[in-house]
């Protein structure tokens, strides 16, 4: 006879679900021991694990520990769990929630009387359900792209963060007692596992993926999994006027220095290496004391990624001379500067324009054409006493 299920009529009224397996079988004699008694009534004794996870499949089956040689038919029911399918003497059980469940076995002889009873207490176990933190999120997300990932994975967002290319981030799993942490990193450089955290050294532009799987003390599994999109970090980069020779550049006490950026970036933070700061895209500054300042311009682009250039600064004790000039002049127009730096010898140049009188004295006259970069610079070299 092939084993059926059915569910009884009264199952809407009951507060779980009861489903019956019914399975024949021929029942043996298995003498417990030599005093028993081969007519008593069969003994059930269900076998499988009574600790189990949220969402396992489990085993149970039948041992027979003495009985009759009649046909036999069993009686499945389960509380707080599903019946997935049976195979006489064995069924198999979902456990869908954690919590308390229990097994129940009827065993009765070929008149439907009930020869015996049993029944086992499952304890379910709540599956970890793990979260990935991390020390550097963006702003910025992108779509899941299936050329990389399998769009059948769940993630823990429905899109891709964002992370620079060649930055080090780190990923935290919140730390529960009794548990152990697996990591799995695609698309890095390179990663380094440390229990509930993993610090990854990401490479090149692409994608990337970064899976945690938590085991608790019971051998329940739970995994998180985190869509990494790997983008282009800017280049900070910056000239100066004067210019930087080799990253150096040796200025005078009070001189102004004229900083340009050339990364494009929208956001640009000066750190004139004084205590003085700047936003601006081109600032200048003046430094009043003489000493070895480092200049890093930090830029920023809209997902957050960053890069640094810096130059050093070297400040002589000798004050530079003034001048004194027009700051803004329109496209062809003419300008004079001066300084009152009575000196011996006076060298001016114009970066952007050109000199048409005064080279040599205190005051010089510039023609300044179109700069090509909008902006020009008069600059004055001076010996004096």
């Amino acid at each position: 006879m092939r084993p059926t299920s059915f569910i009884p009529a009264h199952t809407q009224d009951n507060v779980f679900l009861k489903l019956f397996v019914i399975g024949t079988f021929l029942c043996t004699i298995s003498l417990a021991t030599s005093s028993q008694n081969p007519n008593d009534a069969t003994i059930p004794n269900i076998g499988g694990d009574t600790i189990v996870c949220e969402g396992e499949v489990v085993s149970y089956s039948e041992n027979i520990l003495s009985g009759n040689p009649d046909d036999c038919f069993l009686e499945w029911d389960v509380q707080n769990g599903v019946i997935q399918q049976q195979f006489a003497t064995e069924v198999d059980i979902l456990w869908p929630n954690a919590g308390s469940g229990k097994v129940y076995l009827t065993i009765k002889d070929s008149t439907g009387a009930v020869k015996n009873e049993d029944s086992v207490a499952v304890t379910i176990v709540a599956t970890p359900d793990p979260i990935i933190n991390t020390d550097f999120r963006t702003v910025c997300k992108k779509p899941i792209r299936s050329e990389y990932v399998d769009p059948n994975d769940s993630f823990v967002d429905d899109s891709c963060w964002v992370v620079c290319d060649s930055s080090t981030v780190t990923y935290t799993a919140p730390l529960n007692g009794g548990s152990s942490y697996d990591w799995i990193v695609n698309g890095a450089r390179s990663y380094t596992e440390n229990g509930n955290q993993v610090t990854v050294h990401w490479g090149d532009v692409g994608s990337g993926l970064v899976k945690v799987i938590e085991t608790d003390s019971n051998g329940c599994e739970g995994e998180a999994k985190l869509c990494l999109e790997v983008i282009e970090s800017p280049d900070a980069g910056f000239t100066t006027q004067p210019s930087a020779t080799a990253g150096t550049l040796n200025v005078c006490k009070e001189q102004t220095v004229y900083f340009f950026d050339q990364s494009g970036v929208k956001d640009v933070f000066w750190d004139f290496g004084d205590g003085n700061t700047s936003a601006l895209r081109n600032p200048k500054h003046t430094y009043d004391d003489a000493g070895t300042f480092h200049v890093n311009q930090i830029v920023t682009n809209e997902c957050g990624c960053k890069d640094t250039s810096q130059i050093t600064v070297v400040v002589d004790p000798l004050v530079a001379p003034d001048i004194t000039c027009i700051s803004t002049i329109c496209e062809n127009d003419t300008a004079t500067y001066t300084t009152s730096a009575d000196c011996n010898n006076y060298n001016w140049s114009a970066t952007g324009g050109t000199i048409i009188h005064g080279q040599n004295r205190s005051s010089v006259t510039v023609d300044w054409g179109a700069p090509s970069a909008g902006y020009g610079v008069i600059t004055l070299e001076a010996e004096c006493d």
